[in-house]
């Protein structure tokens, strides 16, 4: 079921609200950066999880060359 956004807009939750973080903490507090960033992180971390075991597949459907996956980056 789509979200409801304040105003009456109807869309998909932002990567904050689906990282669990709150708008408002306690007395109207706003969250912090830092707040922000360890709970993006953390989605991060969860959606990499969720892709590993899919990994290998979309390497080979997108074929990607030998050379650009053995390079020091992709290590």
């Amino acid at each position: 079921m789509p979200h409801h956004r304040p105003g009456g807009s109807i869309g998909r939750k932002t990567a904050v609200e689906n990282a669990g973080v709150p708008q408002r903490l306690g007395a109207g507090m706003a969250p912090t950066q830092a707040m922000l960033a360890r709970a993006i992180r953390k989605r991060v971390d969860v959606l990499c999880r969720e892709l590993r075991p899919a990994a290998l597949g979309l390497m080979e459907a997108f074929a990607i060359p030998d050379e650009v996956l053995a390079a020091p980056i992709a290590t």
